[in-house]
């Protein structure tokens, strides 16, 4: 006899996953519509290209280099909890480019702020969520879909951005970014449920820091790779 389908359960689970690819688009996207705002920072401050460019040099760096103790933290704490703190670091860090004066308040808010959020909020916290929610059966799919998600955000969200400046200028336009981005932590609460802190705490008691470092070593495709 067939198993009858469970609609509310699936219902929840293609809500999550709505919620879920929504979030990376959102996260892949504010960072994309930041080279729309490098005109008029110049000619607000009278900086250069390179000013605005080092400050995403240091996003991208300080996105790689947090990236790693958010997913610690992500084991340790629960997935939510990283969302939600790197969601205040990229909306805190879109609110101070608006009007910035100073070349290291850039630095500080579309460099490191942004960058930490970009890692508090991206693939390495939302993907395993999505992964836990869905089961083994759908897992591929569901890396799939956030995968893409994550990939759409870099056009999806430029154009809007772009209408925002034109509509009301660009330190509104950056205001009104970094508010929308505080939606971002709403959307990470469907995942709390699958957020695997307690899936973790027994192997974070088990295994220290240095023997996790050690382990991707003693493998012949991480070394050849």
């Amino acid at each position: 006899m067939q198993k009858p389908v469970d609609y509310k359960a699936n219902g929840s689970i293609y809500f999550l996953m709505t919620t879920a690819c929504l979030l990376l688009l959102l996260s892949f996207g504010y960072r994309s519509s930041f080279g729309l705002f490098i005109k008029p920072l110049t000619e607000a401050n009278g900086w250069g290209r390179e000013a605005i460019s080092m400050a995403l040099a240091i996003q991208n760096l300080f996105w790689g280099i947090v990236a790693v103790f958010a997913g610690g933290l992500a084991d340790r704490y629960g997935n939510v909890r990283v969302l939600v703190g790197g969601t205040l670091l990229y909306a805190g860090g879109i609110a101070l480019m608006a009007g910035v004066e100073s070349i290291w308040v850039l630095h500080s808010s579309a460099g490191l702020l942004v960058g930490a959020g970009i890692a508090g909020t991206s693939f390495g916290i939302v993907l395993p969520a999505m992964a836990r929610a869905v089961g083994e059966s759908r897992r591929q799919l569901a890396l799939g879909l956030g995968t893409a998600a994550g990939s759409l955000g870099q056009f999806a969200v430029v154009p809007i951005a772009q209408q925002l400046i034109n509509s009301f200028g660009w330190i509104a336009a950056l205001n009104i970014l970094a508010a929308s981005a505080l939606s971002m932590a709403l959307l990470a609460i469907p995942l709390a449920p699958y957020s695997g802190k307690a899936e973790t705490e027994t192997v974070a008691r088990e295994q220290t820091v240095s023997e996790a470092l050690q382990r991707p070593w003693g493998t012949a495709p991480f070394c050849c790779w």
